[in-house]
């Protein structure tokens, strides 16, 4: 009769709870015995969740909480457990989302995180794998696995690099710790990397915008696809194989003294392959007589001359353009020469630059 009150509660446990336990810190219970950690009345520690996946033989935490528990060492678990939130936004769009603290005692490495709010430093040494997490200030040790995963605040890479495919870079920072290796692939949003100091590092683009900061003295970046790059490194061999026409608009006032000014300062070597200039719907005049467009390299590179530039081509919505090649330097400038003097009213012209970033390659000169 014993054997068959068992067998019953076992289908009642097979039934409520397929695959995992659940956790909850605000509205669940401490303790191990049936029916806690199932959805109707969750665990509401991590620690008594462990125990119970173990004793159940269960391979999932179901993590419905949004106050920070721990998660845990990977030391009791022979095979690989999966810790699961909810993730979305709540009522307004405020984040309502399932929420983990890694901790520098505690190895979260070989364990699956899914749809949760990860933050902390992580200890251990092994890889930290997320799949669909937003990550914010957080230290990963040894390395970091990222799948379409949103990062915030400054993600720290640690001794074994970074691996990440289709996240979204929210002004993120990934700062490394020495010459790991950084791959990423399909990354969108506004990304600043800091302290790369040798590896071989890859970076694919999909709208992504990526600075490459000063702390970056040393190791190849290697950089593809659909980025934007603000190259401002100081020692690293950054690789920009982007290979994509850029399109950069500005705007440029005539209503200033007769002096050169710069309109465009690159971040990067570039060849910029077309020019446009669009007047507003008024004819220019004052004491203005021309201008003109040329770099401020030694010999200066002119794309729009002094005659071209006269005030009698300057008329309401006219355009000058100019198409052709011209290498443009790191750090140097596209400037405009103001002649005569300024119009004396507002007029602000339309300036579209044409232009593609220049990929280096290793090459040995006999």
């Amino acid at each position: 009769m014993t054997s068959g009150i068992d067998s019953v509660n076992r289908l009642k446990q097979v039934r409520l709870l397929p695959d995992g336990v659940y956790v909850d810190s605000d509205n669940g219970v401490a303790g191990t015995a049936w029916p806690i950690g199932t959805p109707g009345r969750p665990v509401d520690n991590m620690a008594d969740a462990v125990t119970i996946m173990l004793a159940r033989r269960l391979v999932k935490i179901y993590v419905h909480d949004r106050s920070g528990l721990l998660a845990p060492d990977n030391t009791p678990f022979g095979f690989i457990p999966q810790y699961i939130g909810r993730g979305g936004l709540g009522a307004g769009g405020a984040w309502d989302v399932d929420r983990l603290d890694f901790a520098p005692a505690n190895n979260p490495g070989y364990q699956m995180y899914k749809g949760l709010w990860l933050t902390g430093q992580a200890g251990g040494t092994d890889p930290v794998w997320t799949e669909e997490c937003h990550l914010y200030n957080v230290t990963g040790n040894p390395e970091l696995r990222l799948i379409r995963c949103v990062c915030g605040g400054n993600i720290t890479v640690g001794a074994q690099g970074f691996w990440g495919t289709d996240c979204d870079f929210i002004n993120a920072i990934l700062s490394a710790t020495g010459a790991q290796p950084l791959d990423i692939i399909r990354a969108s949003g506004i990304l600043n990397l800091r302290d790369i100091v040798g590896g071989l590092n890859v970076i694919t683009g999909d709208g992504l915008v990526l600075t490459i900061e000063a702390s970056c003295t040393g190791g190849t970046i290697s950089i593809y696809g659909d980025v934007t790059v603000i190259d401002n490194s100081n020692g690293a061999l950054v690789q920009d194989y982007t290979n994509q026409q850029h399109r950069y608009r500005t705007w440029f006032s005539l209503n200033q003294g007769a002096a050169s000014y710069n309109l465009y300062t690159t971040n990067q070597s570039a060849v910029l392959e077309g020019l446009i200039i669009k007047c507003p719907n008024a004819a220019a005049g004052g004491a203005l007589t021309a201008i003109s467009v040329q770099t401020d390299d030694s010999t200066p590179q002119v794309l729009i001359s002094q005659a071209q530039g006269a005030v009698a081509n300057l008329a309401a919505e006219a355009q000058l353009a100019w198409q052709g090649l011209c290498w443009l330097d790191k750090t140097r400038n596209l400037q405009v020469t103001i002649y005569g003097g300024a119009t004396g009213f507002g007029y602000t012209l339309t300036v579209v630059l044409l232009w593609r970033s220049v990929g280096v390659f290793n090459s040995v000169v006999a």
